[in-house]
Order: C-alpha cells, then sequence, then structure tokens
C-alpha cells in the first residue's frame, strides 16, 4: 500500500536525516583522529578523512597487550559503554590474528552521542595501563 506524504513532510524528513548523517559522520571523524592519537591502539575499518562518507558511525580497535574484554571493562568502570569480541567474524577475526586476545572493542555513535562522550573516551583510553597515552599530550 503506498502512502501519501503530506506536502513538505517528505522533504522535512530526508533534511532531517541528511543532518543526522553529518553529524554522526563529523563525530565520527573526531573519534577516529582521537583514537589514532592512541599509543598502542590498532583501529580496524576506514580512517581516511576523505573516505569518511563510506563507513557508518561505528568504529572498532584493538589495544596493544589488552584483551578486548579488559578494555571494554576498563571502559565500563568509567561509565563508557561498548561491546568487545568477534561479531559473528570468527574467520576474520583468526585472520587478523584477534581471536587470541577476544576480538576487538566497538563503539557505536548516534545522533544523540555528543562529542564531550567522545573526549571522555579518548581521555581514559589514553590512560589505560602500561603507560598508553595519547601522543598529543
Amino acid at each position: 500500500m503506498a502512502v501519501r506524504h503530506p506536502t513538505g513532510q517528505r522533504a522535512h524528513l530526508e533534511s532531517g536525516l541528511a543532518a543526522i548523517r553529518a553529524y554522526e559522520s563529523e563525530l565520527c571523524g573526531h573519534l577516529v583522529r582521537g583514537l589514532a592519537e592512541i599509543s598502542g591502539l590498532q583501529i580496524y575499518g576506514i580512517t581516511d578523512s576523505a573516505r569518511r562518507r563510506e563507513r557508518v558511525p561505528t568504529v572498532s580497535f584493538a589495544v596493544e597487550g589488552m584483551a578486548a574484554r579488559d578494555v571494554a571493562g576498563q571502559l565500563d568502570t568509567q561509565g563508557i559503554f561498548v561491546w568487545d569480541g568477534t561479531f559473528y567474524a570468527q574467520g576474520i577475526a583468526r585472520r587478523l590474528d584477534l581471536d587470541r586476545r577476544g576480538g576487538l572493542v566497538r563503539v557505536g555513535l548516534a545522533h544523540h552521542s555528543l562529542q564531550d562522550e567522545v573526549d571522555w573516551l579518548l581521555q581514559v583510553l589514553g590512560k589505560l595501563p602500561e603507560g598508553r597515552r595519547r601522543t598529543s599530550q
């Protein structure tokens, strides 16, 4: 069944969704740039800012010397909630040698995420054990 939209409603919806995509993309770019500055942290996925439109605002990473579950646990103690694991991609995890450390940590941003929250995540990650610090500090 086709639903007719009142005049202008579709345009407002498309405009709103475009604004959400732009906001999430910019926030994700901020996250990726910050993660790239953290010593011992490896980002998996697109990191080139010129290709930012090709990715969703979800970022996976691993921290050298730490199991994904341990990183997630450290973040949890600071009120930061992330996912850890192989996300049903065990073959890829094995091929990337991530299965031995429990996979990856995954952060998902959305239209309600704030830059202050991303900054807090970056700050906590930069203070993980074994001397890992943001290189810009």
